[in-house]
């Protein structure tokens, strides 16, 4: 299960061992997804909204809070160490036996990296809401307030064990375009990709990798929702005949886990990679090949 609609959740939360639920709302300066708009006004920050505004029983999960700068400094949410991790799974009362579900404020647009981090750690059930919050607003379903009192429940300690593949960096970046043994799948958007565009964060360069393809986020996406069945069959068409190891890239390391979320749905047998430093860290240093021509690879 790695896909969750709104209805099904309501249902798993009346029974006798609901999900944890799980916010990880996560906001981008400089674009639609900075603040949150709601009835009572619009929020630029996440934790204030989720106090605000929040699924039943739910806990904030802080991806920028937990991340380890070692692997891709002043890169935000990189993957958190296991020690880190551990500690942060404890407190939202988190254990191997719990059923995770997670959700943004925007549908489905930072809550895949919240997927992929506990994937990353070998957790075996967490799941996307599909459509987020709002798909959950639309439902009727209850939301609640800063009066509600959270959830204290806490979990017995796991030994986590993060799976070293699923992370990229820019050493293995580097690597594998001499040997090119694994695609990369850049998920920022064609113009982006193609150097049309100037970057937000400064001193990063246009552009894109040698022998990277490009596979925008919003491909597999329907509005606030994830597209399913041949809708998202078809939006995947050019990485399904891809034999080699897939590794995704995007501007940070956050759309890069949308795309890899809808491949898992359609092949989740298949492994996956994600270099989390991104273009925010490649495109940022002055030594790393950069090509603007669509034409190159």
């Amino acid at each position: 299960m790695s896909l969750i609609r709104a209805s099904t959740l309501a249902a798993a939360l009346q029974s006798s061992n609901p999900p944890r639920v799980l916010d990880c709302t996560w906001l981008l300066p400089n674009s639609q997804f900075s603040s949150v708009s709601t009835p009572d006004g619009a929020f630029t920050c996440a934790i204030e909204h989720f106090r605000k505004r929040r699924l039943p029983f739910s806990r904030f999960l802080d991806i920028d809070a937990m991340g380890d700068d070692a692997i891709a400094p002043g890169v935000p949410h990189n993957l958190p160490t296991e020690e880190t991790f551990g500690k942060v799974m404890e407190s939202l009362g988190i254990g191997v036996e719990k059923t995770v579900v997670i959700y943004d404020a925007f549908g489905v647009f930072s809550s895949p990296r919240g997927w992929f981090t506990l994937k990353s750690f070998g957790h075996p059930s967490v799941a996307v809401l599909q459509g987020g919050l709002p798909a959950w607003e639309a439902e009727g379903l209850s939301v609640h307030g800063e009066c509600d009192k959270l959830d204290t429940e806490t979990a017995p300690v796991e030994r986590w064990t993060q799976r070293k593949e699923m992370q990229w960096s820019l050493v293995e970046i580097m690597q594998n375009q001499k040997t090119q043994a694994a695609q990369v799948v850049d998920a920022r958007s064609a113009a982006r990709f193609k150097g049309e565009v100037q970057e937000t964060r400064p001193g990063c360069r246009s552009g894109h990798m040698p022998f990277s393809i490009n596979l925008p986020h919003s491909n597999v996406l329907d509005g606030t929702k994830l597209k399913e069945g041949e809708a998202l069959t078809a939006a995947l068409s050019e990485v399904e005949g891809i034999s080699k190891p897939i590794v995704y890239s995007c501007g940070s390391g956050l759309t890069a886990a949308t795309v890899a979320l809808a491949h898992h749905i359609l092949d989740p047998e298949r492994s996956f990679s994600i270099y989390d430093g991104s273009w925010a860290e490649y495109g940022t240093l002055q030594d790393t090949p950069v090509l603007n021509d669509p034409e190159q690879v």
